[in-house]
């Protein structure tokens, strides 16, 4: 774990991560996936950098451990793609949503700007295409998307 801890250090890494629960693909039991994720946010919380996780049926583990262990520094749920009342819990927990290409229309809308993220690692399509797709939902100009973007993500370093 110290190559990953002295990398996780560096200046050019912006944030721990992808890590998480997911109970869909993986073989690890939920004991391991929990220990392993408890490291990696111990590791969040000492380079003072945020999370970024993957949680695939494992809502209820990563919840407890966000309040259970009251980390500072931000977490942000990859790839988003859950329902209205899951992204408002989400919030209310103090989470970040990043919404890739599939995502719940309802649960976009139901996230407060100052809490999306967006994302393109599951989408071969030009960037542009996701950001004018979101500016539609959002009845917004992909300019002002963009800057709000921008915004959320500078709150990171990224």
């Amino acid at each position: 774990m110290r190559i990953v801890e002295d990398a996780a250090a560096l200046p050019t890494v912006k944030a721990i991560g992808e890590c998480g629960i997911d109970f869909a693909k993986s073989s690890a039991t939920a004991d391991v996936q929990e220990t392993v994720l408890h490291r990696h946010i111990t590791l969040s919380e000492s380079v003072g950098k945020p999370l970024v996780l993957h949680i695939v049926k494992g809502q209820e583990i990563v919840m407890r451990m966000r309040k259970e262990l009251r980390p500072l520094q931000p977490w942000i749920v990859h790839g988003f793609r859950g329902k209205p009342e899951q992204a408002r819990q989400y919030i209310a927990a103090g989470f970040f949503l990043s919404f890739g290409k599939r995502f719940n229309t309802e649960a976009l809308l139901a996230t407060p700007l100052d809490r999306i993220l967006l994302e393109s690692d599951e989408e071969n399509a030009p960037l542009t295409e996701h950001y004018a797709r979101v500016a539609d939902i959002l009845s917004m100009p992909i300019e002002e998307l963009a800057m709000l973007i921008e915004r959320n993500c500078s709150i990171f370093g990224f």
